[in-house]
């Protein structure tokens, strides 16, 4: 069997608790790995530091070049995360994981 190459990028949309426990154990961590969150300010940034990710002010620049996308918003965003990630020109054949928390 032949192994699949390995991630890139990878795109986090939200960077919340579940996001950060992702990013921090990622098995075979890509090479880049950025993150939008609506949330901003030196909290988050300081977050994203903590966790080696770069992150965007905007969902355009999260999602250029990345491969493969852990959306990890509330369910109440989730779609509307999936939109503004189509408009935003989620690049071709993205893997677009949706792990939204519900209740």
């Amino acid at each position: 069997m032949e192994r699949a190459p390995a991630l890139s990028k990878l795109a986090f949309v939200g960077f919340g608790e579940a996001a950060m426990a992702f990013a921090g154990s990622w098995p075979m961590r890509p090479a880049q790995i950025s993150a939008y969150d609506l949330k901003t300010g030196p909290e988050m940034a300081a977050r994203y530091r903590a966790h080696g990710v770069e992150g965007c002010d905007r969902l355009d620049l999260a999602l250029a070049g990345c491969q493969a996308v852990w959306c990890l918003v509330t369910a109440h965003q989730a779609r509307a995360a999936a939109e503004a990630a189509a408009v935003a020109a989620l690049p071709k054949g993205t893997v677009w994981l949706d792990g939204n928390s519900c209740a």
